[in-house]
């Protein structure tokens, strides 16, 4: 996301006064913005006015939602900038959720992806990675060495806006029996949902099911 566009969001609210001086009256704030209806985004926020959104569902739009047009992420970012200083009345929770948003579409991460490790027919991983200023971790069964840079490239055609990258293998498990793999799968899988310190991605993606958040990547037994 451009710089100057990121700029614009903030100014657009940071240079609006909501009480008129001389006239005592409210000022009109010469916007609109109305949530989208799409996939990941709550049916009661769906066609809400930006003055009635919820901050999580701008934040989802800004940050999660996946082949977002810019002309809806901008809006979103002003009407969350809005509600931070017009709705809430605080000017540094503003800039804080500016500074967040400004950092997560202007980082640049390393784009290196490195060849799955498959000795024998297929592996069980832990991998890292980066949207933006979010880092994910995923767990996957896979028989493909370039599993892991068709995940990141179909990741980039879906959030073309932020830098993709930072990847890293945590972990590689390897199997010569295909159907043992894809169980051990599916019980690492199990485990990470039952564990309270792992948060299920909101990003969608191929593969988005076995993708968490965490201070801590995913080690496998």
């Amino acid at each position: 996301m451009n710089k100057v566009i990121l700029e614009f969001a903030f100014n657009t609210v940071n240079e609006f006064t909501y009480i008129n001086i001389e006239t005592n009256k409210v000022n009109k704030f010469e916007f609109e913005f109305t949530i989208p209806s799409v996939s990941g985004i709550h049916h009661t926020q769906k066609g809400k006015d930006f003055k009635e959104a919820k901050q999580n569902t701008l934040k989802y739009i800004i940050f999660n939602l996946h082949n977002a047009e810019k002309k809806s992420i901008l809006d979103a970012i002003i009407s969350l900038l809005y509600s931070c200083k017009i709705r809430k009345g605080d000017t540094d929770l503003m800039i804080e959720e500016y500074n967040h948003i400004f950092k997560h579409y202007s980082i640049i991460h390393n784009q290196e992806v490195e060849i799955a490790n498959i000795e024998n027919k297929a592996i069980v991983y832990s991998i890292s990675f980066c949207i933006g200023s979010n880092q994910i971790h995923k767990i996957g069964y896979t028989e493909d060495k370039n599993r892991y840079s068709k995940l990141l490239s179909d990741i980039r055609t879906k959030y073309p806006f932020v830098s993709i990258g930072s990847f890293k293998v945590n972990q590689e498990i390897q199997f010569d029996d295909i159907t043992k793999a894809k169980e051990y799968e599916q019980e690492q899988l199990t485990k990470l949902k039952q564990d309270i310190s792992y948060k299920k991605c909101k990003y969608c993606f191929d593969g988005y099911k076995e993708a968490y958040y965490s201070n801590n990547p995913y080690k496998l037994l």
